[in-house]
């Protein structure tokens, strides 16, 4: 009887307990909901990738598809990239670059014409000139390199850009299961976080407490630091085939008498002498250079800003807003203009 008797108040006080809990949390809720704004991020579930046919590529784009993606309003045009169709068969004289890249070429986090590539192609309005933007979310080089092979050098570009990021020897962010489909392999207790994200101004307010306290005692910090070190070590698997996908993509611009432009684009965190992957971009570029590349570092046009005014959002993301995509597209123009890339200007 004792047993029993004990059992009822254990769940009589965790159901106090759940219950105040609960009341608690909707209390703070209110209150935070009327002192803080509305997370900026919207979603409707939309999900903008699908299979590819091409069996080296994991996944791409969907032509035509339209919706809120993770913050982002993505537009996909009909041949199936962040950007408008062009003419495959361009007119003679017209000046053509490719970039090929990741999210941050994507634009994830802005709108469509703040991306550095409808950035780049203003500034070179003086001479008509097509940027045509193939960036995909989660691509690293070794897709960067079949993409090359298998849909951009139809266009016949003049220039192909590469804007390199510090996880492209990382694997493809999404991946193509045996049995059609693109699937998100983001995790159920992922998905449940990124919905109290958008959903809940408490949470929201405390995973930014808990976010400043990890960076002052240099917890986050020091966790992406050895994992992108890893990925860089010269003996690692992940290394060696980035190197294999960059000389793909040298190779086969080399056939077709196409110079190539790598940008090294930084890490957009403690821009200033304490910058913790100088030794990564210093690899990347001797590598690069050696495999005949043009190749330009932005750390140093990005040393000297606040970290937190080039984020898409202080909180929610870290990719580049609409002034560092403006910076990279100022110096992509400054430097293939001097290096004569680009000509008659």
């Amino acid at each position: 009887m004792k047993k029993k008797s004990t059992k009822k108040k254990l769940r009589y006080k965790l159901l106090i307990a759940a219950a105040s809990f609960t009341i608690m949390f909707l209390i703070g809720e209110l209150i935070f909901s009327l002192i803080l704004p509305n997370p900026p991020r919207q979603d409707d579930g939309f999900f903008p990738f699908m299979k590819s046919s091409v069996p080296q590529i994991c996944y791409e784009l969907q032509p035509g598809a339209q919706g809120w993606w993770q913050g982002t309003y993505v537009t996909v045009g009909k041949q199936g990239r962040r950007d408008d169709d062009v003419v495959v068969e361009r007119k003679k004289g017209n000046i053509r670059i490719a970039v090929l890249g990741d999210s941050e070429t994507f634009g994830l986090g802005v709108i469509d014409e703040d991306t550095y590539c409808e950035q780049l192609e203003k500034l070179l309005a003086k001479k008509y000139c097509e940027v045509i933007n193939f960036g995909v979310v989660g691509y690293n080089t070794e897709q960067e390199a079949a993409l090359l092979k298998n849909k951009v050098l139809k266009y016949k570009p003049d220039i192909i850009i590469v804007g390199y990021v510090l996880n492209d020897p990382a694997p493809p962010l999404f991946y193509r299961p045996k049995r059609g489909g693109v699937k998100d392999p983001q995790p159920a207790i992922l998905r449940l976080y990124s919905w109290a994200l958008q959903n809940s101004n408490l949470f929201l307010w405390l995973k930014t407490k808990l976010r400043n306290i990890s960076y002052h005692f240099g917890i986050v910090n020091s966790q992406r630091t050895r994992y992108l070190h890893n990925l860089f070590d010269k003996k690692s698997k992940s290394w060696q085939r980035n190197e294999q996908a960059l000389q793909e993509i040298q190779d086969t611009a080399k056939n077709s008498n196409i110079p190539v432009v790598l940008a090294i684009f930084p890490m957009i965190v403690n821009l200033d002498a304490s910058y913790p992957y100088t030794a990564i971009h210093d690899q990347v570029k001797t590598v690069a250079e050696k495999k005949g590349m043009n190749v330009v570092d932005l750390l140093p046009h990005f040393l000297g800003h606040n970290p937190t005014d080039l984020h898409v959002d202080p909180v929610y993301d870290a990719h580049p807003n609409k002034k560092a995509h403006q910076i990279i597209a100022n110096v992509l123009y400054e430097f293939m203009i001097a290096k004569k890339i680009i000509k008659g200007f």
